[in-house]
């Protein structure tokens, strides 16, 4: 049985070899492109040159200038009719994405319009219509014509009233006879397919020419509109702070690009954000989104929803951070080109969302830093500050019958110990502020950090500065922490009895010292220093300015930043 049947493929194949075109429904649909072309070219032809003439002639009054508007609309659209045309009848792809620049008014239309080389493309392609139209509509009628009356003419002699008169030419009478009236259709056969193949022919080159000039062909149109959605989406990574608005932004510059109506990020089952999506289409996406899975093309999963065809990517590589989820609408399907573009989309929400997790974290580790800080200052400073007092109060009570003048040394112990809490007090709920320099000013921070060094630990402290500089918030509170520090270091490390901060002011070149009488130690001896001196250095560098440490075995240290001008 299978014999037979490819016995008679192989009968049959010539048939499709010779009248394939034929046989061919994209045949029938280029011939009815090719006489469509002959009116079209006219009213083309005959629209432009008339809205050219009247508009360029009347262009001294404010009607011509309408007109040439008018025109140019009329330039815009009939592009658009032949896109249609040509995707429908010729088979071939004529899309040309609409331009990035949003418009508000008819004349910013205009000057976007005449700036687009696609204009002039379509200008031309239209003037073009018109002689192809004639030759086209022409070619087309006399080939099937002829071609209809060979083959129509035997079958007349034959069937209809016999040709017995002969026919006279020039060597003699011609008598029609079978094997003539044979060869006669053979003939219009022939040229039958002879005609359809030249009629193909011309259809495809035209399809050549209405793709290089409707379309975005030899042109950076695409790749420009695609870069600059990515560069405009980098930014809004780099530089936004709120995450909703980073892939706001995003999808938005997305869907500019690319022929997306809408898109969304959706993480945990949790819409995160959303664009061009109509009032709850969030929700029946989530609903529908698993109807009709199909396979998946490059890196995006396609779905048929009642929106339309849905694009679902995968947000994150080493771990899913969330879907995002591109619905293109009338039945339409993105290119592999946009599903390419959407996958980098998808990538600059990872790092969007990676980098929202990344500084939830830092903040949620500073804060529990900061507080195990907190802690440990109150422990050090205003907790045994309170301790003493307590001590003191109680010892002074006990003693105040039996010897009020040991009662008072005991009593003058406890204020100063109440003092020196206050002082710690006040450093500490400072350094809680991050506004506090730019209200108080460093010049008054520093005195109150001196006055705490001298309150809690009995150190002869000594500020010695000018009037507040006038630099930024920025400067002064890395200027702060580093004295901070220093003095830190100086307490509970080198032992010091005296503490010497000074800050100069050298025509806005600021100088800050730290010096102090403790043990010292000897730089060299740790290559990267300890995490304090690390703290210090890199504060210092933030603002640009020089970070040194100077410092001897038993001879004390001493620490300097110095600003080379005024950062304000």
């Amino acid at each position: 049985m299978m014999d037979v049947m490819k016995a008679e493929s192989r009968s049959f194949g010539w048939l499709r070899t010779y009248f394939g075109e034929l046989l061919d429904p994209a045949t029938y649909k280029r011939l009815v492109y090719l006489l469509l072309s002959f009116p079209l070219g006219i009213l083309y032809f005959v629209g432009i040159i008339a809205g050219l003439s009247v508009g360029a002639g009347t262009f001294v009054i404010v009607a011509g200038a309408f007109v040439l508007l008018g025109t140019l609309w009329f330039v815009l659209a009939g592009a658009n009719l032949e896109r249609s045309l040509g995707s429908a009848l010729l088979g071939v792809p004529l899309e040309r994405p609409k331009p990035l620049v949003r418009t508000s008014n008819w004349w910013e239309w205009a000057r976007v319009t005449l700036s687009d080389a696609g204009t002039y493309k379509a200008l031309l392609y239209l003037l073009l219509k018109f002689p192809f139209g004639i030759v086209s509509f022409v070619l087309t009628v006399v080939l099937l014509a002829a071609t209809v009356c060979m083959m129509a003419a035997p079958l007349a002699l034959t069937w209809g009233p016999r040709w017995s008169s002969p026919v006279w030419i020039e060597t003699g009478a011609f008598s029609f006879t079978s094997f003539t009236l044979g060869a006669l259709f053979i003939g219009g056969v022939a040229l039958l397919v002879l005609s359809v193949t030249v009629l193909n022919l011309l259809a495809r080159a035209w399809g050549a020419l209405s793709f290089a000039l409707l379309t975005t062909f030899g042109e950076s149109v695409v790749a420009e509109r695609e870069v600059k959605a990515l560069q405009q989406g980098a930014r809004s990574v780099a530089f936004s702070g709120d995450l909703e608005q980073t892939l706001r932004e995003l999808l938005a510059h997305g869907v500019e690009a690319t022929s997306a109506a809408g898109a969304l990020v959706r993480r945990d089952e949790v819409v995160l954000t959303s664009h061009g999506l109509p009032e709850g289409a969030p929700e029946q996406l989530s609903v529908l989104h698993d109807l009709t899975t199909r396979p998946a093309i490059g890196h995006a999963r396609l779905t048929r929803t009642e929106l339309g065809t849905l694009a679902l990517f995968t947000v994150g590589k080493d771990e899913t951070l969330g879907e995002l989820s591109v619905v293109f609408l009338d039945g339409r399907e993105p290119s592999r080109r946009e599903i390419e573009f959407w996958s980098a989309v998808a990538d600059q929400a990872s790092s969007a969302i990676g980098l929202d997790d990344l500084l939830r974290r830092t903040r949620t580790e500073a804060s529990e830093r900061e507080r195990a800080r907190m802690a440990r200052e109150l422990h050090d400073s205003v907790a045994q500050a309170l301790y003493g007092i307590a001590l003191g109060a109680k010892t002074a009570r006990a003693q105040l019958q039996r010897d009020p003048a040991k009662a008072s040394e005991s009593l003058e112990y406890t204020v100063s110990l109440a003092d020196g809490a206050a002082s710690e007090m006040k450093a500490l709920l400072f350094a809680l502020r991050p506004d506090a320099l730019e209200e108080g000013g460093l010049t008054p921070a520093l005195a109150r950090l001196a006055e705490a060094l001298k309150a809690r630990y009995k150190l002869d402290a000594v500020l010695e500065a000018p009037e507040e500089p006038q630099v930024s918030g920025d400067v002064k509170g890395a200027l702060y922490r580093i004295a901070q520090e220093a003095a830190h270091n100086a307490v509970k490390h080198a032992k010091a009895t005296n503490v010497r901060i000074r800050l100069d002011d050298d025509e806005g070149r600021l100088t800050l010292t730290i010096v102090d009488d403790g043990i010292g130690f000897d730089p060299s001896a740790s290559r990267n220093g300890t995490l304090g001196l690390k703290s210090m250095k890199e504060r210092a560098i933030a603002v640009g300015a020089s970070f040194d440490v100077t410092s001897h075995l038993g001879a004390g240290t001493t620490v300097a930043v110095r600003l080379p001008g005024v950062v304000a």
